[in-house]
């Protein structure tokens, strides 16, 4: 089939590299290996930092419209696909082109605020609950979502979920030995490999989330007596504050390798002995997936979908940070740091638990039914 893939907080090649393009990019891989033909029909960012910005890219939206249907003259769309829509970079277009055009809309992470219903964020926040009510199907990646959507939605049985899903084609436990990989980065960024090295990847951005888990982070190295090495991958605008943060913490023991491509991080993952990081506010965190899917045990919060994503007690910790209380962190850190035994059982524990139910292969035979499923009760109604 066709499938018009819209992707309204960042374009799948977005230059700024982060989770929700990551996800973009594997959503086309995997419609692409089941065959289907992705027509993207606009890379207009619907995203806004604050909420004045938001009315001209709503004006501005109406002129796209109109763009992409004219585009749609000759080449019709079996269905209209959105990934990520909520109040801050609502779907603009997704209910009026469906329409317009007579086929199918299906969003995927989609999710409404109703205290944004009033006040400055109103206008997204009314076009999120347009796109939520007038699709044909949601997807949802967490259970908690699932929930959230249930209460507003008509038509139950439009409601799904969709476990999230690193790209296993990139993150994979690889055949080398880890002490390859390991001497590779030892010596490109003067690591030393005498002691475990724990990795953790967030984007160095000033928000509720990003900000708030490198300071628990920090907090929490800060409490470990151990040997260790901590290795920092990410970029953004507050790159400066973090690494401030993290030297006045643990000085020589944290070493920042900037922003990677996929196939550097995996093999990263590859030689690193631990992930971790706090998770304040995360969705649930592709991060933990694909550190999961290298064979890493995984350190995090127990907070928003997070918990989804870890077997916990078997592929990783899951602790309390809501009292943003570094010691629990640091606790469930320092068993993995001192135990190596454990550390082998939670790495295995964490490539089976990927391989089992978390692979593209296994995600696209679920995400084709979903697909197909739509499209039918479509046709069956209209």
């Amino acid at each position: 089939m066709k499938i018009a893939f819209y992707s309204p907080l960042k374009p799948y090649d977005h230059k700024v590299i982060s989770g929700d393009r990551n996800i973009a990019k594997s959503l086309i891989k995997l419609f692409e290996s089941l065959g289907h033909e992705v027509i993207i029909p606009s890379k207009f960012r619907s995203y806004a930092k604050n909420s004045e910005a938001q009315h001209s890219i709503y004006e501005k939206s109406s002129k796209e419209i109109s763009m992409i249907l004219d585009e749609f003259d000759n080449k019709v769309p079996d269905l209209w696909f959105t990934y990520h829509s909520y109040y801050k970079a609502p779907d603009y277009f997704g209910p009026l082109i469906s329409k317009k055009l007579s086929v199918p809309y299906i969003i995927l992470e989609a999710s409404y605020a109703k205290k944004r219903s009033i006040g400055e964020w109103k206008i997204g926040s009314r076009e999120a609950f347009k796109s939520i009510t007038s699709a044909n199907a949601i997807i949802n990646f967490t259970n908690r979502d699932f929930e959230e959507i249930n209460k507003i939605i008509r038509h139950k049985s439009q409601n799904y979920i969709l476990p999230p899903f690193p790209d296993t084609s990139i993150f994979y436990k690889k055949d080398l030995d880890k002490n390859i990989f390991k001497k590779n980065f030892s010596s490109k960024f003067s690591i030393p490999e005498s002691a475990p090295w724990v990795l953790t990847v967030g984007m160095m951005r000033d928000d509720d989330s990003k900000l708030a888990s490198y300071e628990i982070l920090s907090k929490s190295m800060n409490l470990l007596n151990q040997d260790y090495y901590l290795l920092v991958v990410g970029d953004g605008p507050k790159k400066t504050y973090v690494k401030k943060l993290l030297k006045e913490a643990i000085n020589e023991k944290v070493f920042f390798l900037g922003e990677m491509k996929p196939i550097d991080l995996a093999n990263l993952y590859n030689c690193c002995d631990i992930f971790a990081w706090p998770g304040v506010n995360e969705a649930f965190g592709l991060s933990y997936l694909e550190a999961q899917a290298c064979g890493l045990p995984v350190v995090a919060g127990n907070s928003g979908g997070v918990s989804e994503v870890i077997n916990k007690t078997k592929s990783g910790f899951l602790v309390d940070i809501t009292d943003k209380n570094p010691q629990n962190f640091s606790n469930a850190l320092e068993k993995l740091i001192t135990d190596s035994n454990l550390r082998y059982n939670m790495s295995i524990a964490a490539e089976n638990f990927i391989n089992r139910d978390r692979t593209l292969e296994t995600t696209a035979e679920k995400l084709n039914n979903i697909l197909y499923m739509v499209l039918n009760n479509y046709k069956n109604l209209n």
